[in-house]
């Protein structure tokens, strides 16, 4: 394992950041994986390297909300001097080719993406478009609410820190780092909406969201 510092995040749960090397992280845009960004950026001084899909509609949203939480950090004080951007311009499959290339080639030291555990089984019966939605992908085994996960993969080169916490303690983190509306909103989780930074109000990401924060 690398050297570096561990920071508390909510119910005992980590965000481990080396003290040298290139961070990198799969940067949409939304919730998590801006969070991380700002942690990032908040306790380490490594460059980072933001990877970014922006070939389709929603991907064109992502590149907006990834700069707008780019600037919020930069106005909050962060160096964001230390960020390399990466934007694929085709499809999600070549993104992870990217990324996977950079892994491969040891181009940076640890790898963090933003998957974060589903809510309680009962909460998402009582939302039919979260269930189904859920039922039908591969989303369960690798998020059940019900399932602790290692954190770390790949002979610990990939983090998955909020892998045992879910939308509620995500959004406790953001209380904790003081992170007020502005940021939030700033977010883009929605996957059907055509105007950047609205929300549909029905999908399941969106009620993964409400879930969390009780606002969307």
């Amino acid at each position: 394992m690398l050297d570096g510092k561990e920071i508390d995040l909510v119910n005992g749960e980590q965000l481990f950041i080396p003290h040298v090397g290139k961070l990198a992280l799969c940067f949409s845009g939304g919730v998590e994986s801006s969070l991380l960004m700002y942690l990032l950026l908040k306790y380490s001084s490594n460059e980072i390297l933001a990877y970014t899909t922006a070939y389709s509609r929603k991907g064109f949203y992502e590149e907006q909300a990834t700069q707008a939480v780019i600037d919020y950090c930069s106005t909050s004080g962060l160096d964001v001097s230390r960020i390399t951007r990466h934007i694929t311009k085709t499809t999600d499959a070549n993104l992870f080719d990217n990324v996977n290339k950079d892994f491969d080639n040891s181009t940076f030291s640890m790898l963090y993406t933003g998957t974060n555990q589903l809510p309680p089984i009962e909460y998402m019966k009582s939302i039919d478009i979260l269930i189904a939605h859920v039922n039908s992908n591969s989303e369960l085994p690798k998020r059940h609410p019900d399932k602790t996960r290692d954190r770390f993969y790949h002979n610990g080169m990939l983090q998955v820190p909020f892998t045992n916490i879910d939308k509620k303690g995500i959004a406790q983190v953001y209380a904790d780092q003081g992170l007020d509306d502005v940021f939030f909103n700033m977010t883009q989780s929605c996957i059907n909406t055509k105007q950047y930074p609205m929300h549909c109000n029905q999908c399941p990401a969106c009620a993964e969201r409400y879930y969390g924060f009780g606002k969307v």
